[in-house]
């Protein structure tokens, strides 16, 4: 029996956050050989998230999609990689598609990873355009301190929420719906680069609150709920 759709997809994201955790310590060296590895491993992430649940119709379609995510990961890190670096990704796609195929590694040594998707353009006009009628008026309350994304996340959970958006202000690709179990994480647990993004607005379906994460020096800021005493005292203590 061909495996279920979605079996390739999931592997295929583990097989991404296991090589970044494995490569964190020289994320930030370049151009060594690892960084390489650890900036292929974050592209091709990002590139694996943006498939769908509905884009494959079955298991040997969503390899194939699969393959066209390996394509643009590596045209994307060619656009600025030395030459001399060319076989270093050539080495990394042969290793995935080896973890893929179920060729090298095991299943077992594979990280379960909470969901995580780049928005659609649908997804992100709508929330975008709700969020911007919603709060237009106001800019929000500043925090006192920077957001802890590991305490947000907490909040989130107390209040029962599962699922967070994470909003670029203008940018769709930088924009996903996360698993809040994956807010705090850091490249130590196999967070990609692009992750979160920054600046960031963070969001409900509801739109019942907001944090605005700001990367131009501004303070972060709340609004909704979030502006509550005990939640900004825990998600930004001063």
């Amino acid at each position: 029996m061909p495996p279920l759709v979605g079996v390739h997809h999931a592997r295929a994201r583990a097989i991404c956050t296991a090589r970044l955790a494995a490569l964190h310590e020289s994320a930030t060296a370049l151009p060594s050989d690892e960084a390489v590895r650890w900036a292929f491993a974050s592209l091709l992430l990002h590139e694996v998230e943006q498939i769908g649940p509905a884009d494959a119709g079955d298991a040997v379609e969503e390899r194939e999609i699969l393959t066209l995510a390996v394509e643009g990961a590596v045209g994307r890190l060619r656009r600025w990689l030395p030459k001399a670096r060319t076989a270093v990704v050539d080495g990394e796609v042969t290793r995935f598609v080896a973890w893929l195929d179920g060729s090298e590694g095991s299943a077992a040594s594979l990280p379960d990873v909470p969901p995580r998707r780049i928005a659609t353009t649908k997804e992100y006009a709508r929330l975008r355009r709700a969020f911007d009628d919603r709060f237009r008026s106001a800019s929000g309350t500043p925090l006192r301190g920077s957001l802890r994304w590991e305490s947000l996340r907490e909040v989130l959970q107390d209040r029962g929420l599962s699922t967070v958006w994470l909003l670029h202000p203008k940018m769709p690709a930088l924009s996903m719906i996360v698993d809040v179990t994956l807010l705090g994480t850091t490249p130590r647990d196999g967070a990609p680069s692009w992750f979160p993004p920054n600046p960031v607005d963070a969001v409900d379906d509801a739109l019942s609150f907001f944090v605005h994460v700001d990367d131009g020096g501004g303070p972060d800021r709340a609004g909704g709920w979030a502006v509550d005493e005990d939640v900004m005292g825990r998600i930004a203590p001063a």
